[in-house]
């Protein structure tokens, strides 16, 4: 996806995320931040909000040891925003046929893990994933298609399971998570009513909590 119609379909989760940082951190110029990936339209928003120009990663995040050259206890703020559903299980020499065979979610633990390692106690965390449980993926379940907010993706995770098994709490003090939709400005019509369509239908029925496109999560260490 070119960068200028990455940024029109994101740009209101960037607003989000961007008044979301603003609601809950305290900054300082001194402070260090690195955003978890490729930098992109949303470090410029950051540094403009922030005065803050965000380090980035340019390393395959899946493996452990290509983390070893950023410090331990060192980041203020970590950002993590729509990697997690990207990271497929580091491939090894030395692999079984049932570990190879088996999605283990170990790239996406080896991320969370490696980031916690390098935020500085009392630290930050922010991490935006598509949340596969909205309103919006069971829709697209009911119509018979993949729930999948985005085909490419290795594996997209509901708010419950990010809450309840990738942030542990032993490292993780979650501050604030919720979901919300933030992309109903660019879904056709048709999608549209058929998410309020479902959610008419089943919220009396079901834990109607959480149920927006994205999941957003504010952990400190």
């Amino acid at each position: 996806m070119a960068e200028q119609e990455y940024d029109k379909v994101h740009g209101k989760r960037f607003a989000v995320s961007l008044q979301a940082i603003r609601n809950l951190w305290q900054p300082t110029k001194e402070m260090r931040v690195i955003e978890i990936g490729w930098p992109g339209s949303f470090s410029a928003l950051f540094t403009d909000a922030f005065g803050i120009l965000p380090e980035s990663t340019n390393f395959h995040l899946s493996y452990e040891n290509r983390w070893k050259y950023l410090p331990s206890d060192e980041y203020d703020l970590v950002i993590c925003m729509e990697i997690l559903e990207h990271l497929n299980d580091p491939i090894e020499p030395d692999w079984d046929l049932d570990r190879c065979a088996t999605f283990k979610e170990e790239g996406a633990r080896t991320l969370l893990r490696e980031c916690y390692r390098i935020i500085k106690p009392g630290g930050h965390f922010f991490l935006t994933t598509p949340n596969i449980a909205s309103w919006h993926g069971i829709g697209l379940i009911l119509a018979g298609a993949s729930p999948m907010s985005y085909g490419p993706h290795t594996r997209e995770y509901s708010f419950n399971y990010i809450i309840q098994n990738l942030l542990p709490p032993e490292r993780y003090k979650i501050i604030r998570a919720w979901t919300e939709d933030v992309y109903s400005e660019i879904h056709p019509e048709s999608e549209m009513r058929r998410m309020t369509d479902t959610k008419n239908m089943l919220q009396h029925r079901v834990d109607s909590r959480n149920r927006g496109e994205t999941t957003f999560v504010w952990c400190e260490k």
